[in-house]
Parts: C-alpha cells; structure tokens; sequence
C-alpha cells in the first residue's frame, strides 16, 4: 500500500503551483508567493553544487597588528633618544597610555596606531589575505556540513 503525500511550500506550507528554488544556497520547493525569497531553477535541470555557491572573487585584505607592536614602538622610540614622556607629548596622548601600550598591557587604536607609525617611521599591521573556502562536494551534493562550513568561513 502507497501512502502519497502531497508536499507543500517549505517555506509557508501552501500546496499551490510548487516552483523549485534556492534560497539561501538550499534547493527547495516552494510557492508563487515564496518566490521573491530564491531564484527559480528549472525542475528538469541538472542541478550544479558550483552555481548554488559563490565563489569569492577578490580575496579580502585585512590590515592586523602585528603580535611585537610593543616592542618596535620601544626600540623605534629609544632609537630616536625619546624618553616615554617625550613621545606622548610629540603625539599629544597621556604618558600612562604610552606606557601600557610598550608594557603590551593595550593595544592601539588605529588612529594612534596610525600616530605611531607616522612619527616613528614604523609599520605596526602586516597585511592578512583570508583562505578560500574549499568544499569537498561530490556528486553534486551540498550538504548541511557543507553550509555550516561555508557559514563559519
């Protein structure tokens, strides 16, 4: 005995006219109404994992502090014969905050990050160039560990 059950928009639940669509890179059947939400697919189409993910084109650059910050404003600021107290009124900032950023006790912002680099002819970021996601799909196939992977990239 076939039990048929007739499926509904997954979106809303309505049994009307069914249009296959992604949304948000998951192939489903859904509705006139819920057709705003994806792009329709043709149903007799052979469905590509590679057009259902976007792919970056241009990698992002981000701009870091490096990890040794402390140190090359100290040996930068020594090797100019400053004291401390004459680099914070050079950049018109509080000797106490000088001090914790060489104690490594806080970081910069990059306003005076950009401060720094300018008046003691350093570079305090090196540049981070983020990976390109790489899926193992075969067949065809996206998974859920597929988008949870994509969504933590």
């Amino acid at each position: 005995m076939k039990i048929l059950l007739k499926m509904g928009c997954d979106l809303c639940g309505s049994r009307e006219n069914l249009f296959s669509a992604i949304v948000e890179n998951s192939l489903m059947n859904i509705c006139q109404k819920c057709l705003r939400f994806g792009k329709k697919v043709e149903r007799n189409k052979n469905f590509n994992v590679n057009e259902v993910i976007k792919k970056p084109k241009i990698q992002e650059e981000i701009n870091l502090l490096k990890d040794n910050y402390h140190l090359i404003i100290k040996v930068n600021r020594e090797k100019l014969k400053l004291s401390q107290e004459d680099l914070a009124k050079q950049l018109n900032e509080k000797l106490s905050l000088i001090q914790k950023i060489e104690n490594k006790e806080l970081a910069p912002n990059d306003v005076l990050a950009k401060k720094l680099e300018t008046f003691l002819h350093i570079s305090l970021f090196e540049k981070y160039k983020e990976n390109e996601v790489k899926l193992n799909v075969s067949n065809n196939t996206l998974t859920i560990g597929d988008l949870l992977k994509l969504k933590k990239k």
